[in-house]
Order: structure tokens, then sequence, then C-alpha cells
């Protein structure tokens, strides 16, 4: 007879113990939006070094700030390389889209959105992929997928409301 391995009583990943669909019963909002941060962080960017969720984009909730609007905190995010800056320059002018932060995935992106007086954020540790790399089946292109959920995330733990697009 071949051996029958017994399921699981309950699933088993969690956070400290506690499967995902009961975390909300055992940890307060900030506790849990600041673990389930640092386990994205820790599992899609293990090559970054950092302290907690802290030392990571440490400089997103000034920026947030600046960018969200005042009373509501509602803000839109979007993402640009240097090779879609043109995209955004004609899609989020400030006048015609206000309360919006561009996050830029390389240094001459940034400094292109800045000196055209967008709202963008800039961390240098996170992965940057070049102009000329648009592969979609890319581990770089995958991984720049996975910061724009990254910085959701962070973006909705520090307490802004976000509308996430595409730049294009």
């Amino acid at each position: 007879k071949p051996v029958v391995e017994s399921e699981p009583a309950e699933h088993r990943s969690g956070i400290a113990g506690v499967p995902f669909f009961n975390l909300v019963e055992h940890m307060d909002e900030d506790e849990l939006a600041s673990a389930v941060l640092s386990l994205v962080l820790n599992e899609w960017l293990p090559r970054l070094q950092h302290e907690g969720d802290s030392a990571v984009m440490s400089g997103l909730g000034n920026a947030l700030s600046i960018a969200a609007e005042p009373s509501s905190r509602n803000v839109i995010l979007t993402f640009a390389n240097l090779g879609y800056v043109d995209f955004v320059l004609n899609g989020f002018a400030a006048a015609v889209v206000p309360y919006t932060l561009v996050i830029a995935l390389d240094a001459s992106a940034n400094e292109a959105l800045r000196g055209a007086g967008l709202h963008a954020y800039y961390e240098p540790a996170m992965p940057t992929i070049d102009a000329r790399q648009q592969h979609q089946g890319s581990a770089i292109f995958m991984d720049i997928m996975k910061l724009r959920l990254l910085y959701l995330i962070k973006a909705l733990h520090l307490g802004c409301n976000v509308l996430l697009t595409d730049a294009e």
C-alpha cells in the first residue's frame, strides 16, 4: 500500500507562527503593516541590506507628504525609469494631474523628473532597470514589478490613499 501523508490541520505560512488569515485578530494594524512590509522586502529583495523597514525608503514619507493632497492624503503613484520619463512628462504634468508622486527607477530619471518640476522620489538602494532594457520576461523587470507593490505597501502603511498606475 502507498503511504498517504495527512494534510496539515492549517495553512503553515504566516508571521510569527500565526497564519495569514488570522493575523488581523492577533496584531494591531501598525504592527501588522510593518510585519508584512518586512516580510515582502525580505522575500522579494533579500540582497538589500536593511534594518527593519525604516532604513529602506526612509525618505518616502517626506516625499509623500509633499506630493499628496494635504487633507485626504490622496496620492497618485506611478513609476518611471529614463526610458519612460517622456510618458510621465506628457501624461502627469503637475497642473493637470496634481498630487502625483513619481517613483524614479534610476538616478537619471529622478534628475529629469525633478528638473521638469514633478514630485519624484528615488531610492538608490533599490534595483534599477536600464532605459534600453524593457524586456518583460527579465529578472530585473520582475524585480521592478515587485518594487511597485513594495512602494504601494509602504505608502499605505504611511497613511496615504493610493491610486497606483502605469506611466503609459
